[in-house]
């Protein structure tokens, strides 16, 4: 019998991680297309199961008929994805691209510079053979001026600024100076690659201060720990651009897949922010996240609906075709079988110097979350959360039913809340119009289209307006 074969010789690689990547290029090879489909299936998936799970429901869903809604979530997904995670190591690129046209001027004063493979060899060639601090002063100093700069942006306390001030410019004179101790003829060289690190450094603290302003740190006061937070990754940011411009060799596409996808899922972990892309998809799509809209409920819906929250908020549309309408209403998911209405007390914030006020729910305050078949909300629409309070209502407005609101009965409707609800599909009458012409107007006898969406309880044409003659 011959003598068993080790796991792993001696003097040779292990080979289980090579067979298993050539197995899976062997499948994808045979059939692509399948392959495909059932990767960018598994990923939507992901992504919605994420949503779902942050929002803690989970509704029916017919995978026969979700698939189209699977690869849609999947497809702009990896496009948000792939696109934040570029504009954290696009830096490192520019610069590695740039730094050979900085040195093209000084070509008589030092050996030209080796290029190989589209990248020189030697990009820094005034520094020393070794100099590493003089390749890392850009980002140190790209990291500094923007942390100064956000800090002054975000925060209202003389003591936070002045300090973070005077930390981030004491790291960036030592760098300096120690680049300067190694390469001392180079700093025409650093002034110019610093000034390309503070302007391409704008990407990666783009995607910082929109995940910080999505995430959990969003409902945080301005703090020393938020700062360190940010100092963080703006720190991490700079190593990253750092290792990525150096003149390495060996650095392949998919090593720089895997290092901007760590350094987004480190910056998401950070901020707080993993399930803002599953939320930002979904509110994109329409499938959730809607925070204000119109919505338009069945009977049956009207009666689930009071049933839930105990009370009358949904008047019962006189025939079994009619539509009750209610607003507003947070519509948290229509992803499956299912919908998730949420209703909770509106809050408003000034906008232009007080010409306007922006709508937006009462986090402090929990909300009200109703269960209904989607069948039972035929028609919705999504509302702008501005309103404008400088111009007087309407006449027309005033013709029209109150507006149904949760909480609240229907003569003691705030005007605010009503000018959010009053969404037109053209323009108001004049305010000189009587109030008759305001009725005609909108009665669906007068005409073929209404000037405004219906937002209250109307009985039918034919019972409301008999036709005359």
């Amino acid at each position: 019998m011959s003598p068993p074969t080790p796991v792993n010789p001696a003097g040779k690689p292990d080979t289980k991680t090579s067979s298993l990547w050539a197995e899976a290029l062997r499948k994808l090879a045979e059939s692509p297309f399948k392959t495909l489909s059932v990767t960018v299936a598994m990923l939507g998936g992901l992504l919605l199961l994420m949503f779902l799970a942050d929002i803690q429901f989970l509704p029916d869903l017919d995978l026969a008929g979700a698939m189209s809604m699977l690869y849609a979530v999947a497809l702009l997904g990896l496009l948000l994805i792939f696109t934040m995670a570029g504009l954290l190591v696009t830096p490192a690129f520019i610069m590695r691209s740039v730094r050979p046209k900085l040195g093209a001027g000084e070509a008589g004063r030092g050996p030209a510079p080796t290029v190989h493979s589209g990248y020189p060899a030697e990009p820094m060639a005034l520094f020393k053979p070794k100099s590493p601090w003089a390749e890392l002063v850009p980002w140190v100093v790209a990291c500094a001026i923007w942390l100064m700069t956000l800090a002054w942006w975000v925060t209202d306390s003389p003591a936070m600024r002045w300090v973070i001030t005077a930390g981030a410019l004491l790291c960036a004179l030592i760098t300096v100076v120690l680049a300067l101790r190694q390469a001392p003829g180079s700093a025409p060289r650093m002034a110019g690659e610093s000034v390309v690190a503070v302007g391409s450094f704008v990407m990666p603290v783009f995607v910082i201060v929109q995940l910080m302003a999505l995430g959990e740190l969003r409902h945080e006061p301005i703090s020393w720990s938020v700062l360190l937070t940010l100092a963080l990754l703006l720190v991490c940011s700079g190593v990253a651009a750092w290792v990525l411009s150096t003149p390495h060799l060996d650095i392949g596409f998919w090593f720089v897949l895997v290092f901007a996808l760590g350094l987004l899922a480190l910056v998401a972990s950070q901020t707080h922010s993993v399930t803002v892309i599953p939320h930002a998809i979904v509110r994109k799509l329409g499938l959730g996240d809607i925070e204000f809209a119109r919505v338009g409920l069945t009977a049956t819906g009207c009666r689930q609906l009071n049933a839930v929250l105990g009370e009358r908020a949904c008047p019962e549309p006189p025939g079994p075709d009619a539509v009750a309408f209610l607003c507003p209403v947070r519509i948290r998911s229509r992803v499956g079988q299912q919908l998730v209405l949420e209703f909770g007390e509106v809050t408003w914030k000034p906008q232009n110097d007080g010409k306007s006020l922006a709508a937006a729910w009462a986090l402090e305050k929990p909300m009200r979350r109703v269960v209904l078949d989607k069948s039972q909300l035929p028609s919705w629409q999504p509302l702008q959360v501005v309103v404008d309070i400088a111009e007087p209502p309407a006449a027309a407005a005033s013709a029209i039913p109150d507006i149904t609101l949760w909480r609240k009965s229907s003569a003691d409707v705030d005007d605010r809340v009503t000018k959010l609800c009053d969404a037109r599909i053209d323009p108001a009458l004049p305010a000189s119009a009587p109030a008759s012409a305001a009725v005609s107007a909108s009665s669906p006898a007068s005409g073929a289209l209404p000037p405004r969406a219906s937002r209250g309880l109307r009985p039918p044409a034919s019972s409301a307006h008999p036709p005359s003659g």
